[in-house]
């Protein structure tokens, strides 16, 4: 009977060459100089009002992230965040609900409150209008 070496020679490659590709991830994340990307998404027209801004800019990054939107609705809602109007957005993708997104136009960019959850986006009534009915008949 022969006996044989273990053969952890033909693997001996594997941890210079490990070594080496994480060398050369640090050299590439530092020349970078610790630059962070850019949160938000860029404004697609940004001289048509703040809110048909917003709706045109959130349907385009929807659509981007390849997500199908059914119907988009805006709406003004009085609030402000760092000195910038804050529009809401309505989005139905289809589902039995319908999902707040809060954005904010800062320079040539468009935030939503997913990519700052500084932005405030709690519930309102913007564009509502409370309508109450008498329980009693007319000429009553």
């Amino acid at each position: 009977m022969k006996l044989r070496r273990p053969r952890t020679w033909r693997y001996a490659w594997a941890v210079p060459a490990g070594a080496a590709l994480a060398g050369v991830l640090v050299l590439v994340t530092a020349g970078s100089g610790g630059a962070q990307r850019a949160i938000g998404y860029p404004v697609v027209d940004a001289h048509t009002g703040a809110v048909r801004t917003a709706q045109a800019t959130l349907r385009a990054e929807l659509r981007a992230e390849r997500l199908t939107v059914v119907e988009l609705a805006c709406v003004k809602n009085g609030r402000t965040y760092e000195g910038h109007p804050i529009v809401r957005c309505n989005v139905d993708f289809g589902d039995p609900h319908v999902q707040a997104y809060c954005t904010v136009v800062s320079g040539n960019r468009m935030v939503t409150n997913y990519e700052n959850p500084a932005i405030p986006c709690q519930p309102d009534w913007s564009g509502w209008k409370i309508i109450s009915f008498s329980s009693s008949p007319k000429g009553t």
